[in-house]
């Protein structure tokens, strides 16, 4: 309302905390108050500064705030980031979260200055923190991706200058790029407010809806095509470029057109070329089909014709782009134009084809419905454009595969075969060559799972077996190894004319036949098998293949395929590499030397040109190969000049519009240019998360092998500080790298990274780790143990894990078990002896065993011979193996630590039971429970070691529970002889055995795993039971005192407990699992809190009186948020006949709807009045939700009853009502408007 006003009470309040330096340091958040409990924590002015954080946040997303008032806030934010450069911890807060969220958010708009600021403030906070959350990452990625295509060269130079310092490990994910516009992000509606990304992807798909207006021309048409056919833009005139001033010269408002629709079109263009070239391209296309093909072009076969001729043009260019010649040759038009007129050219030619189909087919609601002459004309010409758009398929295949749009190319070539097989064309080598374009593409864009779909569907339509698509299958899953051990193969089975076919018809091999596709497809698998072991950086492999391929180049007998041998890399550049990776500079010169264009000499005389090359893997190789050269040349010359840092800038211009095939290189080349910038000489670290954790379904190995390359320089580079930080990067980089390669069953090459890890760390030399053998992992690791230098139990820890698994995934399962139970009991035994001064290593430490000792459980489950030969040996006294021994050792640790109360403790146990102390457990599961146990006991706050013992103990209660269900339980020893004591003299023999059999009774009616309805009307204990039936069958009994009843029920509870004693120990698990995962939680973590509340809810209903001392303080305590999974099945538990599983119940959606109320208060409130519409059971049935809420009060009723049904009240309702309303008044109270 006053702007004005608002804007200077703003003011005066930050003038006010800057002042006092916005109340940092007397904030309740900082770390020293927080460990000290200072004086100033407990002041009045200890909340003010999270207070200040919450009100930037709320200002910050409020769209209603002015300007002025906006830009006073970021400059507050901007302020306080500065201020917190020694407190990174703070980053992570939630209220700062929300913040950074909202400085994101703001990000999105259009306003450049904002932007600006918005782009400074998230620079300076990624500085100091790297360890934000990945959903908070992400976002800025899209932020950063979104703001690349802005209008104005500042913001795009500022938004890429922060991509490259986000973290590489995320920013490098495979997905991140590919699908910036996910599911999720798809489905938002409108009143969400969708942004950035996922708001332009809905202005383009307004574009699409709209009913053509009809107001692009002619003279439009002509300049957008010149560019894109001709590579001629019009002449600049004005402000405006001359695509912006077309847009707004065709923006004519149509009247009868209503369109309330918040993501407009005209809403981006100003801020946006990608958008504004969308838009152009889109009336392009459209302009062809409304005109009918008529076009300045000329009539529609001309169009077609003109269209055609520059694709086939492209096409042929991208065959001979890759020669020598073609490769030096420079012209003014430089290549990044070049590429981003292809992907134009690309674009269009999707559009054309969407609005052919859309003429002559018919979209039911994606676009609107051409006119009827438009639909007439190309009806019957359909037969025209589907020949048209078949002939032209395969050129814009081979374009989008040079220049990098492989997504394109997938498609057309999926197109292609699908006309070619329902022309009966599947035998001809025109199929076979789509079918490789389409394995290029699908291996370019990493999808096994259809790349094996492709040999299925060939195998089926071909009738040919086509075994080196099989192989490249690994190759698309990141298992280099195996690939190129599979490629090799297949290039033997295609030369090998004396072997049988690969056809499966007895046709003649087609390796024989005399066309051009075998040579074309048998130098494609040579070349892949280069690659492969490219990715891996084993230049050794590649070489002896270059020798092998120079071997069947020369064998007489396949002179007709003499071109297929030839490899796309030089040998001398491999040898170059190779060198440079073993840090022998003199070697790359020489091997540098003899490859064209490489001379070390004029690596800074001449810049890096790429003429009108626009193939992606062309421009890779350039960029990279000047790379290598410029390190090459700084660590040789021991100086750093200011033409190495001019050069490393302009490869990052040149790369700048490939950053999804090339991130890597993107962020070694920014991070060497800083480095040589810096004068401080301080190592300038490569941007990565705190944890750095690969998945290998979303990183390849490959990439961070030149990650790694990088930090190698730097360790090389003249007057750098190579200790400190560097060298725990570098740690950190090789065993994440060893782990990734595991995963992906490289293993030759994780046994690698993981030797050189061992000599890093003990000291040994790191030429020598390279010639270790594959079998020299066991010897490196005693070396690494009994070296005597500092080094930090933490990392001696995760390199022995690391080893475990890898011997575990090559089939050495004893020794890798052996491995990590010495680690596991070198580190527990270390620690019992003495005090570690470093709490937060010893907490690292303990964590990492104790998810060594779920490992040990996991691979023990998998070996029943090993477990089984293990507790054999756990029996016997004497000789034992290293793993018995060491199990051994972890029991008694295990048993030392629940006599102190370790671990899993019932608070309310009347006596002590033990984790294994129950006959129905045979001894090896006696030895994985106390596992699991001594897994909590190391680290308490590691959730995943109290959900896999909360399963294990919910495993045996079920089992224990059932077989007393279905008979009678066991007594014990003590139990006989205490109750053979209590009874009175002169007892029988056949009272005793019925009193016996009476007290190893539970009274537990058995139920199936799902089933959890209330059968019973009321809980009942048992024990009044119980006692009737011990008067009954016994005499002696009735005369005797009450005090020997009540003995004996004693005993009989006991007996009880012992049968619900895990039950009980789960439920606890559980709810300590669930109280570790109340914050923010992955997707593993969701499907471990559904599974944990699921069962809770299970125990609760048909277990709620034998464990109500651990539900009812666990429900009581338990947070909120990993209940919000099963809303409905806590409500339809309202009607328990227990009074404190109503109650408990009921507290907890109480608490759900203040933390979350949008969840409740629909089921709360409907189901509130459907009970308010009438006081009878009948009005209270036709709730809206009466089925959703509770499961009592549907009993079928004959008709004929239903008049008596109506006088009786039902008690169940009325406990519901009474539930349903009391969460209403907490809602009501909460959300009063």
């Amino acid at each position: 309302m006053f702007p004005a006003v608002h804007y200077a009470m703003l003011n005066t309040l930050y003038s006010h905390c800057t002042r006092h330096g916005h109340f940092i340091s007397s904030s309740h958040l900082t770390q020293s108050n927080l460990q000290e409990g200072s004086v100033m924590a407990n002041a009045t002015t200890s909340g003010i500064f999270s207070h200040i954080i919450q009100l930037l946040s709320t200002l910050l997303a409020d769209p209603s705030v002015s300007f002025d008032s906006r830009r006073l806030c970021l400059k507050w934010v901007s302020d306080i980031v500065s201020s917190l450069q020694t407190s990174s911890y703070l980053f992570t807060g939630e209220d700062f979260v929300n913040l950074i969220r909202n400085l994101i958010q703001l990000g999105h708009l259009q306003d450049s200055n904002t932007a600006l600021t918005v782009c400074q403030n998230l620079h300076n906070i990624f500085k100091i923190v790297n360890n934000l959350s990945l959903p908070v990452i992400q976002s800025v990625l899209k932020l950063c991706v979104y703001k690349l295509t802005d209008s104005c060269p500042r913001v795009r130079e500022d938004f890429f200058s922060l991509m490259k310092i986000l973290p590489a490990d995320i920013t490098i994910r495979s997905n991140n790029l590919l699908h910036l516009c996910d599911d999720n992000d798809q489905s938002i509606s409108i009143q969400e407010g969708a942004e950035g990304v996922t708001a332009a992807w809905l202005a383009k798909r307004n574009v699409i809806n709209k009913i053509p207006t009809m107001s692009f021309h002619s003279h439009s048409f002509k300049q957008v095509m010149a560019y894109l056919l001709q590579k001629s833009p019009p002449n600049q005139t004005g402000s405006w470029s001359w695509l912006e001033a077309m847009f707004y010269s065709c923006q004519h408002e149509n009247k009868d057109i209503k369109s309330d629709d918040p993501f407009k079109i005209s809403d981006f263009v100003d801020s946006n070329e990608a958008m504004l070239w969308f838009w152009a391209t889109w009336e392009t296309a459209q302009y062809c089909v409304l005109n009918r093909l008529r076009t300045p072009l000329g009539k529609a076969q001309d169009t077609f014709t003109s269209i055609e001729t520059v694709l086939k043009t492209l096409a042929i260019e991208s065959q001979h782009q890759e020669d020598d010649d073609k490769r030096s040759r420079t012209e003014e038009t430089k290549g990044n134009g070049e590429h981003y007129r292809i992907q134009l050219i690309l674009q269009f030619m999707e559009q054309l084809e969407k609005l052919l189909y859309n003429a002559y087919e018919g979209c039911a609601v994606a676009m609107p419905m051409p006119p009827k002459a438009v639909r007439t004309f190309f009806r019957i010409n359909k037969g025209t454009c589907l020949e048209w758009l078949s002939r032209i398929r395969s050129h814009i295949i081979k374009i989008a595969l040079h220049s990098g749009f492989t997504g394109v190319a997938v498609r057309q070539a999926h197109e292609l075969l699908r006309d070619m097989k329902e022309n009966g064309n599947t035998q001809s080598t025109e199929f076979e060559q789509t079918v490789l374009y389409l394995v290029k593409g699908l291996l370019d864009l990493k999808q096994p799972d259809a790349l094996m779909g492709v040999y299925s569907w060939c195998k089926d339509v071909m009738g040919k077996k086509l075994l080196w698509i099989k192989a490249l299958v690994e190759k698309a899953a990141g298992r280099y190894e195996n690939a190129g051990k599979e490629l090799k193969s297949s290039v033997k089975a295609l030369l090998n004319t004396d072997q049988d076919d690969m056809d499966t018809d007895g046709k003649p091999d087609i390796i024989k036949q005399e066309t051009h596709l075998p040579i074309i497809r048998l130098n494609f698998i040579v070349n892949q098998v280069v690659e492969c072991y490219q990715s891996l950086g084993d230049w050794k492999s590649v070489m002896e293949w270059q020798e092998a391929v120079m071997e069947y180049r020369q064998d007489t007998s396949f002179i007709t395929l003499q071109t297929a041998f030839n490899t796309d890399i030089d040998i001398n550049y491999v040898r170059a590499l190779s060198e440079f990776d073993l840090n022998n500079i003199s070697g790359v010169k020489e091997n540098m030397e003899l490859v064209p264009g490489g001379s070390l000499n004029d690596v800074t005389k001449q810049e890096l040109q790429v003429g009108e090359i626009w193939g992606t893997s062309q421009k890779l190789d350039l960029v990279y190969q000047h790379y290598v050269k410029v390190a090459a040349v700084i660590i040789d010359q021991k100086q750093i000049k200011p033409e190495f840092v001019k050069s490393l800038l302009q490869s990052e211009k040149i790369i700048e519009d490939l950053l999804r095939k090339i991130l890597t290189e993107l962020y070694t080349i920014f991070c060497l240019r800083r480095q040589l910038e810096d004068k401080t000489r301080k190592p300038i670290l490569l941007p990565i998360s705190g944890d750095f954790i690969l998945d290998k379904d979303e990183h390849d190995v490959s990439t961070f092998l030149q990650v790694q390359r990088f930090v190698n320089i730097q360790q090389h580079l003249p007057g750098l500080d190579k200790k400190s930080n560097l060298m725990g990067q570098q740690l950190k980089l090789q065993l994440g790298i060893s782990n990734l390669a595991r995963k992906q069953e490289n293993y030759v090459l994780a046994e690698k990274l993981l030797l050189q890890q061992i000599n890093l760390l003990s000291d040994g030399g790191s030429e020598n780790g390279r010639q270790l053998k594959q079998d020299a992992i066991l010897p490196a690791l005693t070396r690494l143990r009994g070296s005597n230098s500092s080094i930090n139990q933490l990392d001696v820890l995760r390199v022995e894990r690391t080893a475990a698994k890898l011997l575990q995934a090559t089939g050495q399962l004893k020794d890798g078990i052996d491995i990590i139970s010495n680690s596991i009991v070198g580190h527990v035994c270390s620690d019992l002896q003495k005090d570690v001064k470093d709490k937060s290593l010893l907490l690292q430490c303990n964590e990492l065993s104790a998810r060594s000792l779920l490992t040990i459980v996991k691979w023990l489950q998998i070996d029943h011979k090993n477990l089984s030969s293990l507790t054999s040996q756990l029996r016997i006294e004497g000789d034992s193996s290293v793993l018995s021994h060491n199990i051994q050792l972890l029991l008694e640790v295990e048993t030392r630590g629940s006599r102190k109360k370790l671990g899993i403790v019932l608070e309310d146990a009347d006596h002590d039971l033990k984790i294994g102390d129950n006959p129905i457990l045979s001894h090896s599961d006696r030895v994985i429970g106390q596992i699991l146990h001594l897994s909590t006991m190391e680290c308490p706050t590691l959730s995943k070691s109290w959900f896999t013992l909360a399963g294990w103990c919910y495993k045996w209660g079920r089992k224990s529970v059932d077989n007393a269900s279905h008979g009678s339980v066991e007594l014990l020893t003590d139990e006989k002889a205490e109750i053979l004591f209590l009874l009175p003299k002169g007892t029988s023999n056949e009272e005793t055995g019925k009193v016996l059999s009476v007290l190893s009774q539970i009274h537990t009616s058995f139920s199936s795993e799902e089933d959890i309805s209330e059968d019973q009307n009321e809980c009942d204990e048992g024990a009044e039971t119980t006692r009737k039936q011990l008067l009954s069958c016994c005499l002696s009994l009735q005369i005797a005192s009450e005090d020997c009843i009540d003995k004996l029920l004693t005993v009989w509870k006991r007996v009880v407990h012992r049968v619900y004693h895990y039950y009980q120990l789960s439920a606890k698990a559980y709810f300590t699992y669930l109280q570790l995962n109340g914050g923010e939680k992955t997707q593993s973590d969701e499907d471990g809190n559904v599974i944990g509340t699921l069962r809770l809810l299970r125990l609760l209903v048909k277990h709620a009186w034998e464990l109500r001392n651990v539900l009812e303080p666990g429900l009581a305590s338990t947070p909120t948020a990993p209940w919000k999974g099963i809303i409905p099945q806590l409500f339809s538990r309202l009607s328990h006949p227990e009074l404190y599983v109503r109650q408990s119940v009921s507290d907890l959606l109480c608490r759900v709807a203040h933390d979350a109320p949008h969840l409740i208060v629909y089921p709360a409130v409907v189901g509130s009045s459907s009970f308010n519409k009438s006081d009878s059971k009948d009005s209270g049935r036709q709730g809206l939700l009466s089925n959703y809420l509770t499961e009592q009060l549907d009993d079928n009723s004959d008709d004929c009853n239903s008049q008596e049904d109506e006088d009786i009240e039902d008690p169940s309702s009325k406990m519901l009502q009474g539930c349903l309303m009391s969460i209403v008044e907490i809602l009501s109270y909460n959300n009063p408007k």
